[in-house]
Formats: C-alpha cells, structure tokens, sequence
C-alpha cells in the first residue's frame, strides 16, 4: 500500500490486493470516494507491482498521479484516472 497527497486535500491510495488486482483509489478532501477518478474512485493498475511509491505532480492542465516501482517503470494518470501515453 502506498498514499500520497495532492495540494487540493485528495487522498491518492495504491492498494494491491494481490498479483492480478492492483488499484488506485481516490478520495476527496473529507474522505468520500472521488468518483470523478476513473470508474467510481478506482483505477486497476495494468500489471503486477510490488511496493510501488505513489507522488502527486502538477502540471498545466491537471494533476498527475505517478505510479513509481522498483524495478523504475513509472505509470502516469490523468486527474480523471485516465493512463498517460506516451508519459513524456
């Protein structure tokens, strides 16, 4: 499990649950599900992450969500849980 959070007061969590389930979970500011964040506060992460870290980085438009592992692979996500592609 790892949490970050952003400058807004939203709480970015990653839970993996175990190999094949691995999520992001978003609440707002006063812990209720941000259910603009992907499909009702959740995003599956697309493959099997161990101990990731989790940090939150502005940017122009919005806020983004970096998925850090261990083995240095970095999954960036929209401010609405959307995969950035290609993420530079």
């Amino acid at each position: 499990m790892a949490l970050a959070i952003q400058p807004n007061g939203k709480i970015v969590e990653y839970v993996s649950t175990n190999y094949s389930d691995n999520v992001l979970l978003r609440y707002n500011a006063n812990s209720s599900i941000d259910k603009v964040f992907g499909t009702n506060g959740r995003v599956t992460v697309p493959s099997a992450i161990d101990g990731p870290s989790l940090s939150v980085a502005p940017d122009v438009k919005n806020r983004r969500t970096l998925v850090n592992t261990p083995d240095f692979a970095i999954m960036g996500y929209t401010n609405y849980g959307k995969l950035i592609h290609p993420l530079v």
